[in-house]
């Protein structure tokens, strides 16, 4: 306890002391301990004036207890700090809110009493912790306001108060009731995708999410080392989530406003993600190695972007995520971001409480902030329009836009989701409210995010219902372009039926035209009119306001607009954000597709097909030909669906690179039919990829060459021997098992482009989700594993899934597999998230059942004269007909000669031999060679007496070596070998492979 008491001490004395600023507080304190700017009778719900009591209080110990403080020791000083404690004692000033009373009150008050411990006397140390003691909750008790952030406050005034009062059962309680939330879960906190909920299943990784990640990182490194220790899966939970979870969040020095519930209406809660270096310059030392690259690289960004002032495309995140647990999509380019918030009846909106948040009503409604520098909105909120948020369909009535009731209101539609590859998705969202009914999908492709929307319903709107594409800061001249008219900066006049508009580094192209508004001008507004607890001083700001009107009493309505990032009004003209096809735009499916990349992106309201994707229900897909590979992503918006959706692929496959847990392949030709078994999904997206090239990889099973599991309840007892391997995680001791693999990759010369890790489920008792994490080579034997020698993962999960009795586990394990790896792969299973029992079992290596044991599949490319081979000859050819130096049509030619001429080694009509001849006085080699054959060394050879072959080198000897491109076929080449005549000559034309 002595140890975790002098990091506290050390952490709280850590903050530099200005001794002019302790002079002017000790100055102004009165006789009576208490400061007459102060008003100690306020009962107010935020920015309770107490607090600044407390604060300056724990400022003047931090001065006398801070080691080479200039006032350190200081006797005068002293006296002060134990009046002003004496003060606040006897006052015992309280709020109307139960945070101020039991979180805030007890925690700047215990601090002030670590700082102060040596001073107090035993009746100061009593009644000070008697106030501390009222942030105590019994760790039993998981009540509203005992879970995620406010459970961690709770317990940090708790710990403080043990270690005041020397009671190690309590600072032992403490931490376990910090731990209690380091874990995946669905109520409050951590969400399996990474997000963080607060209050219900509300999207709060600012401001809840912020302190509870700032607090507990602090707090495991605290107990680091002592008795109190937490564990290596907590540590690692906590890495996830910031990496997978919170920087994704984040563009410059913004965290994404929709992720802020009601605290987006505070003043100063636009720079917010600097809140988070305090986590960062703690996770190297939490995570012990784990993702150590990835955590450094994040606090290098985010360091440099804050001290900028505005995010750097050098260094920015790149990719497409959704947020399934808390309806919310982000899409990361170095040059843009969006930040995208739907809500369902699964979710809740963005709150208000304590008077905050007052016109938050649709801030959870198709929300888009676009941001190429991150500071596009700061402080822009006592400004805003806010029935025109970004990306939202409204009527522009007058309805109040306060949500209905405090702490977070359940969204209306029950399909909002999206599905995405990692670099490209779709966001959909069937929205609803007051009157107002639309289809609204996102598509995310490249520098370019496409908004469709229709079946745009509000047959009794008595005002214009706008489609909002942005409302931003104003920075610099708008510029339009008509329909009909050359582009001009824009005047403040009617723009008419737009075609494009450039403003601040962001483009806007509207496909088809659109009736727009535009506004860009200044705006006033107070804070207060948002938050009652705020400034109702008059605030000015500049603004750009972009929206669709589809008129009153809207049937049928739609819209479509482009936006990406594009340099300045000048590279419009060139159409920068138009090679995009809108391929359906209504209430059966949405589509829109890059040709130039190969992607194509859909939303399905219902059966139907668009852009030759036939679906047979709702869902998202992402669907990408490429470099002879389909890659196919799909998800469940509705999360409903308890059985198979059959979607059909506008292409046809040669065969299966990977697919994930619950989709299966029910043809490949004319056209790749899968089945995906959606039930349980809960919106994650499910993954195939398929190779369109016949026999271009080979498939290689390898089964486990070691399988165990270690199980907390036998700490060093090995269980390597079982025909099963067990799953399970609880939050109460002796439950835990988690199973680990190894399998020992074969040498290859390329390496694979595809590896599937395949499992069988034997048993599953309400399980909860379940990941798969890399372990470090060789750290483990199957007879040795135990709980207490078990290894720790060493990368981040690869995969999700929900076990299912009777279902083959499919994950994709290709990155876990080094270029042209050879020796052990090893993994470890981990449950991601605690159910009331959990438990599972796969089968084993040691299964009887052949066919249920655990399987690498991995997919190795072949080479191109194998791959012709096969084709010629079929899978397994007879050596003696299919080998190199075979001549199964007897044309003088062998399989390997006819590959590289580009014939058929079973058709000697199809032969086109080489041709030798003399020209002008020169011995003249003529041959074809197929581009196929680049791998091959394929040379003519000359010779004067058949005894002795030299290589024709071009330059050397005379000898002139030309190729062209066959002019009748861009695959083969035309080669001619020239080779001076000097007497006997004789030449041949020789292969040889690598």
């Amino acid at each position: 306890m002595a140890t975790v008491k002098s990091r506290i001490f050390d952490t709280l004395a850590a903050p530099s002391v200005s001794a002019s600023s302790i002079e002017s507080l000790r100055a102004s304190l009165q006789a009576d301990g208490r400061w007459p700017d102060v008003d100690y009778s306020s009962t107010v719900i935020t920015n309770w004036p107490p607090t600044t009591h407390l604060t300056r209080m724990r400022d003047l110990a931090r001065a006398h207890a801070k080691p080479g403080s200039p006032l350190e020791g200081d006797a005068g000083l002293l006296a002060d700090v134990l009046k002003s404690y004496d003060a606040w004692i006897a006052e015992d000033p309280t709020s109307t809110n139960w945070y101020h009373n039991q979180i805030n009150t007890p925690q700047k008050l215990g601090e002030t009493m670590i700082l102060l411990e040596p001073e107090l006397s035993s009746a100061r140390k009593s009644a000070g912790l008697a106030i501390v003691a009222r942030s105590y909750v019994p760790r039993s008790t998981n009540s509203g306001t005992n879970t995620g952030a406010n459970r961690v406050d709770r317990a940090y005034a708790s710990l403080m108060r043990g270690l005041l009062d020397n009671t190690t059962s309590l600072v032992s309680e403490s931490f376990l009731a910090m731990g209690d939330t380091i874990l995946v879960t669905t109520a409050e906190g951590i969400q399996p995708d990474q997000s963080f909920q607060q209050h219900g299943a509300q999207l709060y990784v600012q401001g809840y999410g912020q302190v509870y990640l700032s607090g507990i990182m602090k707090y495991v490194g605290w107990a680091s080392g002592t008795t109190f220790e937490f564990d290596d899966l907590q540590r690692r939970v906590l890495t996830d989530f910031l990496l997978d979870g919170v920087q994704w969040f984040i563009r410059g020095n913004t965290t994404d406003f929709t992720a802020a519930g009601r605290g987006l209406t505070r003043e100063g809660q636009s720079q917010t993600a600097a809140g988070f270096l305090g986590a960062l310059a703690q996770a190297q030392a939490v995570a012990g190695g784990y993702r150590g690259a990835e955590i450094a690289a994040f606090e290098q960004r985010l360091s440099a972007d804050v001290a900028a002032g505005s995010a750097s495309p050098a260094t920015a995140l790149d990719g497409f995520r959704h947020f399934w647990r808390s309806d919310s999509s982000v899409h990361h380019r170095p040059g843009f971001s969006v930040f995208l918030k739907t809500s369902s009846t699964r979710t809740l909106q963005p709150e208000t409480g304590n008077g905050e948040g007052l016109k938050n009503l649709h801030l959870g409604d198709g929300v888009t902030l676009i941001q190429a520098h991150g500071n596009e909105y700061d402080d822009i909120m006592p400004v805003w329009n806010w029935r025109m948020l970004p990306g939202t369909t409204a009527e522009q009535g007058s309805y109040p836009l306060k949500p209905a009731s405090d702490w977070g209101v359940a969204g209306t539609s029950t399909h909002a989701g999206g599905a995405g590859n990692g670099t490209s998705g779709v966001t959909s969202f069937r929205y609803s409210r007051l009157g107002v009914t639309a289809l609204k999908s996102w598509f995310f492709l490249g520098d370019r995010m496409v908004a469709l929307g229709s079946g745009i319903e509000a047959p009794a709107a008595t005002s214009p219902v706008f489609t909002t594409v942005n409302q931003c800061l104003l920075v610099g001249d708008v510029t339009v372009s008509a329909a009909e008219g050359e582009s001009h900066v824009f005047d403040g006049s009617p723009p008419g039926n737009l075609r494009w508009a450039h403003h601040d580094g962001i483009g806007y192209v509207f496909p088809t035209g659109a009736n727009v508004t535009l506004e860009a001008g200044n705006r006033t507004g107070t804070w207060q009119s948002i938050n009652s607890s705020q400034s109702p001083a008059l605030v000015d700001k500049d603004v750009f306001s972009l929206a669709i009107d589809h008129g009153n009493a809207v049937t049928g309505g739609t819209y479509a607009y482009i936006v990406g990032p594009v340099a300045d009004a000048a590279a419009m003209e060139g159409n920068p954000l138009g090679d995009v096809v809108v391929e359906r735009n209504d209430p059966v499916a949405q589509a829109a597709s890059d040709p130039a990349a190969g992607i194509t992106a859909a939303t399905f309201w219902t059966t139907g097909e668009a852009a030759g994707i036939h679906a047979e229900a709702a869902c998202c897909v992402v669907f990408r030909q490429i470099g002879g590979h389909i890659d196919v992503s799909v998800s469940d918006p509705t999360q409903a669906n308890t059985g198979e959706l059959t979607l059909t692929l506008p292409q046809a496959a040669a065969g299966l690179l990977h697919a994930d847990t619950g989709i299966s392949v029910q043809s490949l030709s004319p056209s790749v039919v899968i089945k995906v078994d959606l039930a349980g999904s809960s919106g994650r997206t499910l993954r195939a990829v398929f190779y369109q090239r016949p026999h271009a990889y080979q498939k290689l099973e390898i089964g486990a060459s070691a399988d165990a599991f270690a199980y907390d309840g036998g700490p060093n007892t090995s269980y390597g021997t079982g025909d099963t391997l067990t799953a399970k995680l609880l939050a109460t001791p002796n439950y835990t098992r988690l199973p680990f693999l190894r399998f020992e990759m074969p040498e290859t010369t390329v390496p694979p482009v595809s590896a599937s890790l395949k499992m069988s489920v034997i048993t599953t008792q309400t399980p909860g989700i379940h990941a798969l994490h890399p372990v470090p080579s060789g750290s483990w034997s199957e007879m040795d594993l135990t709980w207490n020698n078990r290894p720790t993962p060493d990368g981040p999960p690869a995969g999700l899934w929900l076990p299912k009795v009777g279902a083959r586990v499919s994950v994709d394990v290709t990155s876990q597999l080094s270029a042209a790896a050879s020796g052990p792969v090893e993994f470890a299973i981990q449950p991601l998230t605690r159910t009331n029992d959990g438990l599972t079992q796969y089968a084993s290596r040691e299964n009887s059942d052949e066919t249920l044991r655990p399987v690498l599949e991995i997919m190795v490319p072949r080479s191109e004269v194998e791959i012709w081979r096969i084709g010629i000859f079929g899978e397994n050819p007879d050596p003696g007909t299919a080998g190199d130096f075979e001549d199964p049509d007897e044309d003088g030619l062998c399989n390997l000669i006819e590959f590289v001429l580009g014939s058929r080694p079973d058709d000697p009509t199809s032969a086109s031999a080489p041709d030798v001849r003399m020209e002008n006085g020169n011995l003249v080699l003529s041959y074809r060679r197929s581009h196929a054959s680049a791998d091959l060394d394929v040379f003519a050879s000359i010779s004067d007496d058949l005894q002795t072959w030299t290589r024709a080198e071009h330059g050397v000897d005379g000898v002139l070596i030309n190729t062209t491109t066959a002019p009748t076929d861009p695959t083969m080449d035309l080669v001619s070998v020239s080779i001076p005549q000097g007497g006997p000559r004789f030449v041949r034309l020789a292969v040889t492979e690598p």
